[in-house]
Formats: C-alpha cells, sequence, structure tokens
C-alpha cells in the first residue's frame, strides 16, 4: 500500500487552489485512517477505465455521437476548424472507438459546412449543413439534398438519428415565419418523402436554437421543449423515446401516438446524454457516471463511477454518448475552450479493482477538486477516490449540521483522509492535533517556502494554502 504521505503528494500536485489538510487518526497525531485507506486479502478483478481515443485532433468539433455500422465498425463525422475554411471528415474505428483513422469526402465541398448528422447501419449518413440544408449521402456517395416540403422561411433541425428500420427521425425549429406540422419528423431517406410529424407537448421548459439566413443576417429559431432523442426499437417495431424538458421518458410512435414511459427519468435531461446498449437497454451518462435500465423496467445500475473522469468535472459538458458494440461507452465531452474530446470506458478484466481508497471531504462542491481527483486517479489506478461534498442541492443540510458530523467522525478515527478548508474554522483542528503533519511532504511537492511557512505551528505544517494572489498594476514607464 502506498504511504499516506505518497499518496498526498500525487493528490496535492493536482490541486493547488485551496486551503486543504490531511487528517490522521483520532487525536493521536499518528499518520493514517484505518477506515478509508482499505485493504483486502481478496481483490476483485477486473474494473472500468478511462481512456482518451486516439486519432482525433484538436481542431475537429465533433457534432453527433458515433455510429455502429453492420459490419461492427463506427463511424464518425467532424468537422474540421483547423484550416481557414471548414472541412467535412469522416474518421472510422474498427477497435471499438479506442482510436480512429480519419479520410477526406469528396463530396465534401458539394454541400457546405457540416452542422448536425446521422448515419444508418448501411453507412448511409444524413446530415445538415449551416445554412440548415439538409442532405444524404448513400453507398454511391453522391449527395442528395432533400426537400421536407416545408414552405415560408428557414428551419433547424437540432437532433437527428436513425431508427433500427432505417427511418431517419429529426427534431425541428422553425425560423421566423415558419409553420411546421409537428415536432417530431419521421422521413423515408431512400423514397425521399416524409413519412409522419408528431406534435407532442413534453414539458414546461424549451430552449431555442440560433442561426443564420443565406444573406448572413442572425436570427433565432422557434423553440422546442424535446430534450433528447433516443431512437430504439422492440418487438413492436421501430419508435422514438424522447426526454421531455422535465425529464420524463416519453415514446413516439410513426403513427403519431405518444405515451409517457417514465415520469422524472433524468433529473435534468439537459446535462445528461442518453444511448441504446447494445442489449437494449437505455443507457445515461451524467456528471456521476453511466447508469443503464433495462426497457420496461425500473431498476437503474451504475456501470461506471464518475468520480475521478472526465465527465465529473463542472467544465465539462457531456454533448454525446454511444454504446459500442463490444459493450463499451463512447463519450463526447466539451471543456471550457468549446473543445471536443471523446473518452472510451471499457471494462478491463486483467486489471484488479482497486485495493486503497482515498476519501476527500469539503462543505461545497469545488472544480477544482474534481480536477485534482481525474489527474490523481490516473496517476494512481490502484488507489479510489470518494469525494463526499457536504452541502449538496436539496439536501436540506445545514453548514452547522454537516461540521457536526465531520467532527464526529474524525474524533471517532473515520473522518476523510483530506479536507478543504474553505468556509471553515481551522483552529479546533489544529488544538485537538487531528490533523497530519504535512513537513515531510514539503519536501516531496513543489511549494514556495515563504507561503507555507506562514502555516507552520508548533513545529509542524498541518495545512497547506494551495493558493494566493499577487496584487499586481503595470503601465507605461514614464
Amino acid at each position: 500500500m502506498k504511504s499516506v504521505h505518497t499518496i498526498l503528494s500525487s493528490l496535492l500536485a493536482g490541486m493547488m487552489m485551496f486551503s486543504l489538510a490531511a487528517c490522521t487518526a483520532s487525536g493521536t497525531g499518528a499518520s493514517g485512517s484505518d477506515s478509508s485507506a482499505v485493504q483486502t486479502d481478496a481483490v476483485p478483478q477486473g474494473r472500468w477505465v478511462e481512456r482518451q481515443a486516439d486519432g482525433i485532433s484538436s481542431g475537429l468539433v465533433l457534432g453527433a455521437a458515433p455510429a455502429a455500422l453492420a459490419d461492427g465498425s463506427l463511424v464518425l463525422y467532424a468537422r474540421d476548424e483547423s484550416t481557414d475554411m471548414p472541412v467535412t471528415v469522416r474518421l472510422n474505428s474498427t477497435d471499438n472507438g479506442a482510436s480512429w483513422q480519419s479520410e477526406t469526402l469528396d463530396w465534401a465541398e458539394k454541400t457546405g459546412t457540416l452542422a448536425r448528422w446521422a448515419a444508418r447501419q448501411d453507412g448511409t449518413v444524413a446530415f445538415t449543413t449551416t445554412d440548415s440544408t439538409l442532405w444524404v449521402v448513400q453507398s454511391d456517395g453522391n449527395p442528395v439534398q432533400l426537400d421536407l416540403g416545408v414552405d415560408g422561411g428557414n428551419f433547424y433541425l437540432n437532433q437527428m438519428g436513425f431508427l433500427p428500420d432505417g427511418t431517419l427521425v429529426a427534431v425541428p425549429s422553425g425560423g421566423p415565419g415558419v409553420s411546421l406540422p409537428g415536432n417530431i419528423l419521421f422521413y423515408d431517406v431512400d423514397a425521399q418523402k416524409v413519412k409522419s410529424w408528431v406534435q407532442v407537448s413534453s414539458g414546461n421548459q424549451s430552449w431555442m436554437g440560433a442561426g443564420a439566413d443565406a444573406s448572413g443576417e442572425n436570427y433565432y429559431f422557434g423553440d422546442n421543449d424535446i430534450a433528447g432523442i433516443l431512437p430504439a426499437g422492440d418487438e413492436s417495431g421501430s419508435f422514438l423515446y424522447y426526454f421531455s424538458s422535465n425529464g420524463d421518458l416519453c415514446r413516439a410512435d410513426q403513427d403519431g401516438t405518444t405515451q409517457t414511459v417514465q415520469t422524472g427519468f433524468l433529473s435534468d435531461p439537459y446535462s445528461a446524454q442518453a444511448a441504446m446498449g447494445t442489449d437494449g437497454s437505455i443507457c445515461y451518462a451524467d456528471r456521476t457516471g453511466i447508469y443503464r435500465q433495462a426497457q420496461g423496467g425500473s431498476l437503474r445500475e451504475q456501470v461506471v463511477d464518475g468520480t475521478g473522469t472526465a465527465l465529473s468535472l463542472s467544465s465539462n459538458y457531456i454533448s454525446q454518448l454511444c454504446c459500442a458494440p463490444d459493450g463499451s461507452y463512447l463519450a463526447i465531452v466539451s471543456d471550457g475552450s468549446m473543445q471536443t474530446k471523446l473518452y472510451r470506458y471499457f471494462f478491463d478484466p486483467t486489471l484488479s479493482a482497486p485495493a486503497n481508497t482515498l476519501e476527500v471531504w469539503s462543505l461545497e462542491e469545488n472544480a477544482t477538486v474534481r480536477a485534482a481527483i481525474q489527474t490523481f486517479t490516473q496517476q494512481n489506478p490502484d488507489c479510489a477516490v470518494e469525494y463526499e461534498v457536504a452541502l449538496q442541492e436539496g439536501a436540506g443540510l445545514t453548514k452547522d449540521d454537516a461540521l457536526r458530523t465531520l467532527n464526529t467522525e474524525i474524533l471517532a478515527g473515520s473522518g476523510p483522509d483530506i479536507l478543504r478548508l474553505d468556509g471553515m474554522s481551522t483552529k479546533n483542528y489544529l488544538e485537538k492535533d487531528v490533523l497530519l503533519d504535512l513537513s515531510d511532504l514539503l519536501t516531496e511537492t513543489p511549494t514556495l517556502e515563504k507561503i507555507t511557512k506562514c502555516y507552520a505551528s508548533g513545529g509542524k505544517v498541518c495545512i497547506l494554502p494551495a493558493a494566493f494572489a499577487i496584487p499586481a498594476i503595470y503601465g507605461p514607464r514614464d
């Protein structure tokens, strides 16, 4: 097992934005906590692993989740914005999304800049361009512009997908002066005709998409209260699951019938993304992890714990989710700089489950703690991290309640390993000698002595200020 100092050194190297301390066993001053650094003689084999996919350059904008083709490969279309003019490229993967090979497309110059897309199992791709035009490219490689039969202005396809029977389904929003026959469209791309429009009322909130017409004048398209779509099928045929703005799981059939399948399926449908599992289950990802639930069932299983992954970072936005043929998961994540990255989550049976657990505690959610945990778990895969945020939204717990519970746990020897001390008084913890002396750690982790020595007390350094600011004024020399 790693020593407490080694574990703290790895974690502190990644979290330099707040005050923190490490706890000792109850009142003894000895390092370590039997309750949090857990070791077992029989370590379970196998665990889920996060890896960023290879072969996807930073200049690519990924506008939709990878699609599985009939031959077991995956395809992904992207907009390359690393050049003066954006270029549409196709990426292919034959190893369930671990690596991708990019290719240019002869037909891309004829269609304009890629916006949204969806691919069918036979390789047919339907996509919209930034001028709101809908195209389809089939096996002959020739792009064909599709007419949806809507007159009197522009409209925008916010979401697209293919049903198992090959029908294209899309959620449009109409531009100024456009009255759409419904807010879900079923379209036959082979016959190039509309199969049906379905009108649904799916919640009490709505959102809007923005676009520009051919002249470049900006305007807003109409709103739509469908938070997400999930093409699906069962023994009855192909249909569409969709999520209302309230998080309800609903169903729309091509004959126009609709129904609510499960109320409150998603607590926040705009921060989660869903996909159909290879076994027909409904899967979704949010900041807490990846989950699955059987169709028609009510029991939900957390497959991947989001702690320590890119999913958990508040600076990231999960924009797409895909279930690969081998049962792994692919998530497209946009970071704070609006760069899109593709992460793969797969189960590795050759790796042992983490034998140790490090517990981190803070009063409130902290983005930097999340980022530090992600860095730490990548560098220390044999140690899991549990991050407890005391004042969760909606929990009804007061600050005094949270601190009272924390103090009881610390004095009983079952407290966390690392405390984020923002919003807390440190005097009592120092007087009770429940914080670990980090003096030795300072020789292992790069720090500024003039800063850290200000927190020395009684020959010990039990608290590290992980952030400091230097006021500065600049101006012309004269």
